[in-house]
C-alpha cells in the first residue's frame, strides 16, 4: 500500500554513505574536473588547520576514497580512507584520519541535503593520555 511506512533496525545504515563515496554531481564535465582535482591536487587537513588558527570551514562537498597510511618508522603501510572536504573556494583538504572520515560521512549522510549550499564546519581535536589525538568534524551551521 502506498501509505504504509517502511522500518528499519538501523536508520543511520540507511542514511550513512560506506566505502568510497563523493557528493559531487559527476554527470557533468565540470563535477568530474572537480572530483578529479580535488583527488590529484589537495592540501593537507592538518595543515590548513594549524596554519589558520583552526577555522571554520565553508565546506560544500565530500569525497571519500581508499587510501593507504604511509609507515612512518619504515613499517607496513595500513589501508584508511582518504577523506578530501571541498571549500566553496574551491580548495580541497585531506585528511587520513579515521575520525575525520567517520565524522564526515556521518555528515553526508544527515545534512547532505544542505552541503551543496555549504556546511559551516571546524575540526575538533582531543588529545588523549597516550599521545595519540581524535578528530572530528562539527558542523557549526548553514554557510
Amino acid at each position: 500500500m502506498a501509505n504504509e511506512l517502511a522500518t528499519t533496525n538501523n536508520v543511520s545504515a540507511s542514511i550513512i554513505p560506506e566505502g568510497s563515496f563523493s557528493t559531487v554531481d559527476t554527470s557533468t564535465f565540470d563535477g568530474a574536473m572537480r572530483v578529479t582535482n580535488a583527488i590529484n591536487n589537495s592540501e593537507s587537513l592538518n595543515d590548513y588547520v594549524r596554519d589558520n588558527n583552526n577555522p571554520t570551514m565553508n565546506v560544500v562537498d565530500i569525497v571519500v576514497t581508499n587510501g593507504m597510511r604511509k609507515a612512518r618508522d619504515g613499517g607496513e603501510d595500513t589501508p584508511c580512507e582518504d577523506t578530501r572536504l571541498i571549500l566553496a573556494d574551491g580548495t580541497s583538504l585531506l585528511s587520513q584520519s579515521g575520525g575525520i572520515a567517520k565524522s564526515a560521512k556521518m555528515i553526508a549522510g544527515f545534512c547532505g541535503a544542505e552541503l551543496h549550499n555549504g556546511l559551516l564546519i571546524r575540526v575538533v581535536a582531543r588529545e588523549l593520555r597516550n599521545g595519540n589525538t581524535i578528530k572530528n568534524l562539527e558542523v557549526v551551521g548553514k554557510a
